[in-house]
């Protein structure tokens, strides 16, 4: 039993690892925003809340916060989803092959 907790730890603090590594970060923010800070402290070692920074061009970037339904495990999940959604949604806009219709976009993430 200790062994499958030991096990199920260590793949939960690899999970975190994987989910830092798609997460925008403090010096990607400060690249564009000179005063500005991020705190990303998730209720267990994963979890359901997530940070995206894309320049579009030099005139304009996007921000995304997005709060994903769950903590943990679960949340983590919807995470990796939802980090899909948003690199094809980014792709298609700067590739010009969708419009820059925001709230449209944001529907397609809910």
């Amino acid at each position: 039993m200790a062994q499958m907790h030991q096990y199920t730890k260590d793949s939960i603090q690899y999970a975190s690892i994987i989910q830092h590594s798609i997460l925008s970060n403090q010096n990607e923010l400060q690249e564009h925003f000179e005063d500005s800070f991020m705190i990303w402290k998730p209720k267990d070692i994963v979890g359901g809340d997530i940070v995206f920074i894309q320049a579009l061009n030099e005139e304009e970037i996007v921000v995304m916060v997005i709060d994903c339904t769950g903590h943990g495990v679960h949340g983590a999940f919807v995470t990796m989803l939802v980090k899909g959604i948003e690199r094809h949604i980014m792709a298609e806009i700067l590739y010009k092959k969708r419009e820059r219709k925001y709230r449209s976009h944001l529907a397609k993430i809910q």
